[in-house]
This record gives C-alpha cells, sequence and structure tokens, in this order.
C-alpha cells in the first residue's frame, strides 16, 4: 500500500513543517519527492550526509554530533517512504547510502550538489 501524503515534523526545529507528496510508484512524482527531501535536508543542516560529502569520523567527541545528524538525514528520508521500500533500505548505516539506493530504485542517478563551506575554498581538490 503506497502513502499518500504526509507533514514532516522535524524534532530538531519543530518550527518547520513539511507538506511532502505521496511516493507514486511509477516513479511519477520522483523528482518532486527528492526536492522536498533535500530542501527538508538543508533546512535542517544535514544535507551534506544524503550527499556522502560528510564522512564518519573517528574521533569520540565528532562522532556523536555526526551520529545525530546521520540519524536526522536518515529520519527525514525513511519517515515518508512506503513499508516496502522501508524493509529494502533500513540496513543502511549511513544516510548517504540510503539516499543514493532510494534514489537509484527510481532511476536516479544524478549527484547531490552542495555549496562547500568556505574553509574549503582554498582546496584545490572536490570531494
Amino acid at each position: 500500500m503506497w502513502k499518500t501524503g504526509f507533514t514532516l515534523t522535524s524534532k530538531v526545529s519543530s518550527e518547520m513543517v513539511l507538506e511532502l507528496p505521496g511516493l507514486a510508484r511509477e516513479n511519477q512524482n520522483w523528482k518532486i519527492y527528492r526536492a522536498h527531501i533535500l530542501d527538508s535536508a538543508a533546512a535542517e543542516g544535514v544535507v551534506s550526509h544524503l550527499a556522502g560529502a560528510t564522512p564518519k569520523p573517528v574521533n569520540s567527541r565528532e562522532l556523536e554530533a555526526w551520529s545525530t545528524s546521520n540519524a536526522l538525514a536518515k529520519y527525514i528520508v525513511m519517515e515518508v517512504i512506503t513499508d516496502s521500500l522501508l524493509v529494502r533500505l533500513m540496513h543502511h548505516e549511513l544516510a548517504h547510502t540510503l539516499f543514493s539506493h532510494l534514489a537509484a530504485i527510481f532511476g536516479d542517478n544524478e549527484p547531490i550538489a552542495i555549496k562547500l563551506p568556505v574553509e574549503w575554498s582554498d582546496k584545490d581538490e572536490p570531494l
């Protein structure tokens, strides 16, 4: 059974409410769904987790903050997918692999474009 639509209220910023369309089985609204998910993740400051631009740190102090952000990014995606998709995707530890797998299911291989932090602007190599 496909879910028809949701209101996603973030636990981090309770002021943000986002109406998400139901994800159509026939891939009719994947691009709209993708845009809503990325907008929501950007509003929460976790889009870099979906893009794979935030590697898992080894430092225990950084790991706690990273884990919280990664969990929020996963929540944004998992809260609005169907139960059948959830079963297929829930094994992913990283928000990036979760979102990439979901996108691949819908035939979307387009990378997520993110704006790099200013402190990275002097580096020669892109992510």
